[in-house]
């Protein structure tokens, strides 16, 4: 907030928001492309080097910068240290050719140079970004690029960027080479592309807010039947918006009872991650999901209950919290309260938990369920 006032941001300024611009790399872009305007909300690490990119290359406001060279410089840069997997090169190497572009990429601090007069990007996801743009701009295929190279770790953050810009702006090509990525093999029946582009792939796509329904639709057919791939898929979940999807996902394969039990455990184990996003939508899906008659479903609910165990601090809570489950079972039968009240009940019931209180006794569940 300071550094925000000592450059002329005044306004209020939401929590989200807040969170956002506590990274400094999103600080840092967020005033160098907004120096005068509003502050606004959403935004991301690719909007802001979308603005970055129209400020300081369509937009030059030099008239001595040709920005055919410009992009030249950059695309010899991005190349260069993409076949060299190293993110720096020696400034002999482009000065004669493109002084001015240098000078002015230098002078703006989108490159910066050392002392033994290596350049670079200021950062590296602005090598990811250039890269993965001017590849796309200039029509370039992605499977063929990486089918005809050393698929090696350094590649990683730009195949991301690519599919990033893919996402955005080619969405069936984008869905299309997912699908080879993941599936593509060579004659002799191996895979065309290494695991690490498959985990890859596969925790991109759960990094983006919300989830298209073509997205959707491609893991409900193509990944969900994959049992090493929906794994990768459901322990990549961080998000409620990603939480709410995989379990629209479950719902229209028949649901909770019809889940094999390899996938239930990963459920469960998205279920305690998510938690914290939003512990009511947590606990009243698993309410929704999960049956209390069944002593298998009460582990589970244990199960998330225990991964908060250095919350509660001391192990004989754990008695409290299986009692919670047992009286939850026994409200359930009682058809004295309506079903909103049984699922407020159960809320309490484990928010209390985590709140620590010491009201889990047998006696006291109908006043929690009266509250």
């Amino acid at each position: 907030l300071q550094t925000l006032r000592s450059n002329d941001h005044n306004e209020s300024i939401d929590n989200p928001l807040i969170k956002f611009l506590g990274n400094p790399l999103h600080l840092y872009l967020f005033l160098k492309v907004r120096p005068e305007e509003r502050l606004t909300d959403p935004l991301s690490t690719t909007l802001l080097y979308h603005q970055l990119w129209s400020k300081y290359i369509n937009a030059i406001p030099y008239s001595n910068i040709n920005k055919a060279k410009l992009l030249s410089l950059l695309d010899t840069l991005v190349d260069t240290m993409y076949q060299r997997q190293e993110l720096s090169i020696h400034i002999r190497e482009v000065e004669t050719q493109y002084e001015q572009e240098l000078r002015y990429l230098l002078t703006n601090d989108l490159l910066i140079e050392s002392r033994n007069r290596q350049i670079q990007f200021f950062h590296q996801t602005l090598f990811d970004y250039v890269y993965a743009r001017r590849f796309l701009e200039k029509g370039k295929s992605l499977l063929d690029e990486l089918k005809g190279q050393h698929q090696g770790l350094f590649i990683r953050a730009s195949v991301k960027s690519i599919l990033m810009f893919l996402r955005e702006q080619k969405p069936k090509e984008y869905l299309r080479t997912l699908d080879q990525l993941l599936y593509r093999q060579e004659d002799n029946g191996l895979s065309t592309f290494r695991f690490h582009l498959k985990s890859l792939v596969l925790q991109t796509l759960t990094n983006f807010d919300i989830p298209s329904p073509s997205e959707l639709d491609f893991i409900s057919r193509k990944i969900y039947p994959n049992s090493e791939y929906m794994e990768l898929v459901f322990n990549s979940v961080y998000t409620l918006n990603w939480f709410h999807a995989i379990w629209e996902i479950i719902d229209n394969k028949g649901g909770w009872q019809k889940l094999a039990k390899a996938y239930r455990e990963l459920a469960i184990t998205m279920c305690r991650r998510v938690l914290w996003r939003d512990v009511d939508s947590v606990l009243n899906r698993l309410n929704t999901e999960l049956n209390f008659d069944d002593e298998e479903d009460c582990k589970y609910i244990e199960h998330v209950l225990n991964f908060y165990e250095f919350i509660i601090g001391k192990t004989k809570r754990k008695r409290s919290r299986q009692r919670s489950v047992c009286n939850y079972k026994g409200l359930r039968k009682n058809e004295a309260y309506a079903k909103n009240q049984r699922t407020q009940g159960f809320y309490l019931i484990i928010y209390l938990l985590f709140k620590q209180e010491e009201i889990f006794f047998l006696e006291k569940t109908a006043l929690i369920c009266a509250y």
